[in-house]
């Protein structure tokens, strides 16, 4: 996710490339999250593949775990002030 993100589009093979990873390990994990509905996987050239994320899951998740750790916040200070 982060080498999709932060290089683009690319395909298994590219980010083979780029990643200490085997093309085919990418690839079943570029299904899993197409399945997820993570990446979107586009047909390109030659029957290759490219995946590019979809950013509104990711915008979503970002917005639970900041909800989520500002519910926490407060317990967690009080907990720290609490003397042992």
């Amino acid at each position: 996710m982060a080498a999709l993100a932060a290089g683009g589009p690319a395909t298994a093979t590219d980010l083979a490339a780029r990643l200490p990873i085997t093309r085919q390990a990418i690839a079943k994990h570029q299904t899993l999250l197409a399945e997820a509905e993570l990446v979107i996987a586009e047909p390109g050239e030659r029957r290759r593949v490219r995946y590019r994320v979809r950013s509104a899951p990711m915008k979503v998740a970002q917005q639970f775990l900041a909800a989520l750790a500002r519910d926490w916040d407060g317990p967690l200070a009080a907990l720290k002030e609490t003397p042992t």
